[in-house]
């Protein structure tokens, strides 16, 4: 036994620092097994065999630096471009130029072989053209995750061109991390494996796996805020909330975009497409700092994009699929910055051209480029699918290899005049493609608010920019929590599969046949959808699997909240509204927790007053009729 393990660990040595030598020995393997076994005379040239490797020991200052000359390592990156489909070379037969030469004999020699001349007349041989087996690969270019990082500056990467052969660029997909097993020919790099490196929590999610322990600050804040607030289902999820952009403006401020976000964040990892923020009012600084928390965010603004969905050019005799933003995000957040005017000409455009694009039909656009980046833009948003822009010149090209799921949490803020028919006009577009935008209005207090920036330039408030939870609570039990802690807190919780109890589905059901009865216009058809992932992860910030009626309540309540201040408060009865004058995260969670309690007994009210209980079925069918 000692013999075999010894011959084992040789070989798979072998494998990696002569990976050619060991596919030889494999090949000749074959043909001696299959010659003993079968009394075959079987040829070297006769099998044709495909060495590929699952994984291999991982060397990280390998990866994009000092590659050895011989042998495979690993190479770990984004896939930003790749080449469609071309042949390569397998196998051929050559025979002898002279036809009198006595040796009529034709030799199949593969790519790997030199030609060698006649043995008999000496002379050069030729290929026989119609004998070649041939195969299909592809190029792919891969970039390191650090290009990704838009919080540093003046950064430099550089990618590396890999050729992938046969089914090994089958499952290929644009944006997606991979690790490529590789050997350094003369003038490429050659694929011998490849793996994609799908986030951990999905991983975990997908193999059924139980989730790793959360981090010990983590631990205590549940379970410090299950000693205050008893068995509250919201009181955990507010509290998060309250503490994003918390060294900028005080805890109680733009909680409604700040939970929104925090929400956007928990889907960011599942096999579903993620919740999309589109948030009215200036509040760019809030976006950015919530994206911080997301272990991978793209920040682009509009004026340095160019195709936010991605391209396809010619370059060296190739077609090329180039990776756009809504691509280089996928597992993360996209933040887009400030959505630029468009004007009435071009929102009717856009109106009626995302709905094109999502049957693949590409139609030019006159006009300023960023209107061009906002019609795709607004299309993958809507369809849940990023379709490449195809450029007339290049062939036609399998749409398999043209279009992707939509896997990034879009942001964008937009300042719109209430005042103004065109931005009204434009925002009904808006909420039909995002659903209902979050206002940074809501729970902002103008003398808190003030107050506190000038204290943080005065310098008279402490402002980590690396801390969750502020000195108030942690005079209260509570530890400092990192962004990095809650880049792991989300990074678990994110891709845990949560399923919708009756309750909850029943709920958002009878929420938006009652709003659509009393307000037709106020709730597009897409609030459903969105409220049902808004529910799914209030749930699993909650550490809970099954989302409970108290989820629904959170996330209806965020909608009501919109709904009110854009078409106006309820003809029945007002709806209960969040107070904004706490200073501490705890208190927040208290005020919030006191605000659902009120909120879940007006809704239920709500709902009976318009008759919804009974037909919800029959009129949830009519609204998609």
């Amino acid at each position: 036994m000692d013999k075999y393990i010894c011959f084992a660990d040789n070989f798979a040595e072998m494998i990696i620092n002569e990976p050619e030598e060991a596919h030889g020995l494999l090949h000749l393997l074959i043909i001696v097994c299959v010659k003993v076994l079968t009394d075959w005379d079987l040829e070297a040239n006769m099998v044709h065999l495909n060495l590929r490797l699952d994984t291999i020991p991982d060397v990280p200052q390998l990866r994009f630096c000092s590659f050895p000359s011989n042998g495979l390592f690993n190479v770990q990156g984004i896939l930003v471009s790749r080449s469609t489909p071309s042949k390569y070379l397998i196998s051929t037969v050559y025979e002898c130029s002279d036809k009198r030469c006595v040796s009529n004999r034709s030799e199949r020699v593969s790519d790997r072989q030199a030609v060698k001349k006649c043995d008999e007349c000496g002379k050069e041989k030729i290929e026989i053209s119609k004998a070649r087996i041939t195969g299909d690969h592809v190029l792919g270019m891969i970039m390191p995750i650090d290009f990704l990082n838009s919080w540093q500056t003046f950064t430099r990467c550089q990618g590396i061109i890999i050729d992938f052969k046969e089914e090994l660029f089958s499952e290929l997909e644009l944006g997606i991390q991979y690790n490529v097993i590789v050997k350094k020919e003369v003038h490429i790099f050659t694929s011998w494996g490849v793996k994609p490196m799908l986030p951990e929590s999905l991983v975990r999610a997908l193999k059924k796996y139980i989730p790793p322990p959360f981090p010990p600050s983590i631990v205590e804040v549940f379970s410090t805020m299950r000693e205050i607030c008893g068995s509250s289902p919201w009181a955990h999820v507010s509290f998060f909330a309250s503490q994003v952009s918390i060294g900028s403006y005080p805890v109680s401020s733009f909680m409604q975009l700040k939970t929104g976000l925090l929400l956007s964040l928990a889907s960011t990892q599942g096999r579903k497409c993620p919740i999309s923020v589109l948030a009215l009012g200036e509040c760019g600084f809030v976006l950015k700092n919530a994206a911080r928390l997301c272990p991978r965010a793209l920040v682009v603004t509009s004026a340095h994009w160019k195709a936010p969905n991605g391209l396809v050019s010619y370059e060296g005799k190739r077609e090329w699929l180039e990776a756009g933003p809504l691509l280089l995000a996928s597992y993360g957040v996209l933040y887009v910055g400030n959505m630029p005017k468009i004007g009435s000409t071009f929102l009717s455009q856009i109106t009626s051209g995302y709905s094109l694009l999502r049957h693949q039909f590409l139609f030019s656009l006159s006009g300023e480029r960023n209107h061009k980046v906002i019609k795709y833009l607004f299309a993958a948003v809507d369809s849940e699918l990023v379709t490449l822009q195809q450029k007339p010149a290049c062939s036609v090209i399998d749409p398999k290899i043209l279009t992707y799921p939509l896997k990034s949490a879009v942001w964008m803020h937009w300042k719109c005049n209430q005042f103004s028919w065109q931005d009204m006009h434009q925002l009904r577009t808006l909420i039909d493609i995002f659903g209902m935008p979050y206002l940074s209005e809501i729970g902002c207090d103008d003398i808190t608010i003030s107050s506190s920036i000038i204290n943080v330039a005065c310098g008279n408030s402490d402002c980590e920019d690396n801390r969750i939870i502020d000195e108030n609570d942690f005079r209260q039990g509570l530890t400092l929590i990192s962004k990095t802690i809650s880049n792991q807190f989300l990074g678990i919780i994110s891709a845990q599969e949560v399923e919708m109890s009756e309750a909850a589905s029943t709920l958002i059901k009878q929420y938006f046949v009652a709003s659509r009865r009393e307000r037709p216009d106020s709730l597009p058809i897409k609030a459903v959808k969105v409220l049902t992932a808004m529910c799914e992860a209030h749930a699993r910030l909650s550490l809970r699997n099954i989302a409970q009626y108290e989820d629904a309540v959170a996330a209806i309540f965020l909608y009501e909240e919109s709904v009110v201040a854009l078409f106006g408060k309820s003809v029945m009865s007002e709806a209960p509204r969040r107070q904004c004058n706490s200073t501490t995260s705890i208190d927040v969670a208290k005020e919030m927790d006191s605000t659902l309690n009120e909120f879940s007994v007006w809704l239920e009210a709500y709902i009976n007053a318009l008759n919804v209980q009974d037909s919800t079925q029959s009129n949830f069918r009519s609204e998609f009729l």
